[in-house]
This record gives C-alpha cells, sequence and structure tokens, in this order.
C-alpha cells in the first residue's frame, strides 16, 4: 500500500487534514479506478460509515470514498477503511 497524507472533507466541512492514509490501486494510476484503503483519524474525529467523503492526497490526487468500516475509541486513534468511488485523479 502506497501511504499519502490527505485531506478528508464532508461537502465544504473539513473532517481532517494532514492524516496518514494508505492506498492500493488495483490498477495503473493512469486508469486508477479500483482503490481502497485505511485512514487514521486524530482522537475524537470518526467518519460516519456509508457515507461520501471527499479523498484529497497532499501531492494533488482526489476522489471521492465511503467508509466501510471504523473502530472509535475516544481516547486513541480512529482507523477506518474506505473504498473510491470512480477514479483517483
Amino acid at each position: 500500500m502506497e501511504r499519502v497524507v490527505a485531506r478528508i472533507s464532508e461537502g465544504e466541512a473539513i473532517v481532517a487534514d494532514g492524516v496518514a492514509a494508505q492506498v492500493r490501486i488495483a490498477r495503473p494510476p493512469a486508469e486508477a479506478v479500483g482503490w481502497y484503503g485505511y485512514v487514521t483519524f486524530p482522537p475524537g474525529v470518526v467518519p460516519q460509515v456509508g457515507l461520501p467523503y471527499r479523498f484529497e492526497t497532499a501531492d494533488g490526487r482526489s476522489g471521492d470514498v465511503v467508509f466501510t468500516r471504523s473502530e472509535f475509541d475516544p481516547r486513541r486513534s480512529t482507523e477506518a477503511r474506505f473504498r473510491g468511488l470512480g477514479r483517483l485523479r
């Protein structure tokens, strides 16, 4: 998996910025249609499973994601699994 720094937003609202993420793309980047990964959110930040979010990497790539699972502990970081919706460009 590729490690990236990401910004996660919901509409105009930034949910988290500068978070660590891991992304795996199932095809070459030019055809990045099958992508998924994990995001580590700071304590207290938990994405809602099933809702669409915008995923933007520090190197300028972006795409929509939906979180499929998140493990919440109010004292620790939350690790959330996502899958891409469409392409990562």
